[in-house]
């Protein structure tokens, strides 16, 4: 019997020793260490900040492109009406700011320059701002081509900009073919 009992005891002691912590050597790591935490979110800033970054360069370009297409807009506008006013007219009157139009059927058109805007003002009074209310006129000038003392042709020059970026900004010499030979020039002869 002695014989089992130190089998016994031996079985209980070695059980012991095993369920003790301080032999089984478990290293196990509960928390994050205070590096983890710094370089995590480090990381993740520099990811925010350059999807911050990239979301502002894409409505900046989108401005700039709506922006150039409401220049070009204006422009064309602007250039079309005058042009085909003053081709087929019957008489055309044009100071340095203004173009007085007479059209065959007696009925006058006036374009002006005022105010940063071109006003184009018809018979009946009614006066329309022919640029858009984001785009300023920046200088209109009208230009006779003589030749022999005679006004032989019209061209006028157009510079627009952004009201919100004045330095996006764009001009232009537009010529006009004139089909008639009374243009009443009151330009400064210099």
């Amino acid at each position: 019997m002695q014989l089992k009992a130190n089998t016994m005891y031996d079985r209980t002691m070695k059980l012991k020793h095993l369920l003790n912590t301080k032999n089984l050597k478990l290293t196990t790591k509960c928390g994050i260490t205070l590096v983890e935490v710094l370089i995590s979110s480090s990381i993740s800033i520099i990811v925010i900040m350059l999807v911050f970054n990239l979301l502002i360069h894409t409505l900046s370009i989108r401005q700039t492109a709506v922006s150039t297409t409401d220049l070009h807009k204006t422009q064309s506008y602007i250039v079309n009406d005058i042009t085909n006013s003053v081709r087929w007219a019957k008489e055309v009157a044009i100071d340095a700011d203004t173009i007085n139009i007479t059209t065959d059927d007696d009925q006058s058109i006036l374009y002006e320059y005022q105010d940063h805007n071109f006003i184009k003002t018809n018979t009946d009074g009614s006066r329309i701002a022919m640029n858009l209310s984001t785009i300023d006129v920046d200088n209109f000038l009208m230009i006779a081509n003589t030749s022999g003392g005679q006004t032989t042709g019209l061209s006028f020059y157009l510079a627009l900009s952004d009201r919100h970026d004045p330095t996006h900004t764009i001009s232009s010499i537009n010529p006009i073919s004139v089909r008639l030979s009374h243009i009443t020039n009151n330009l400064s002869q210099n």
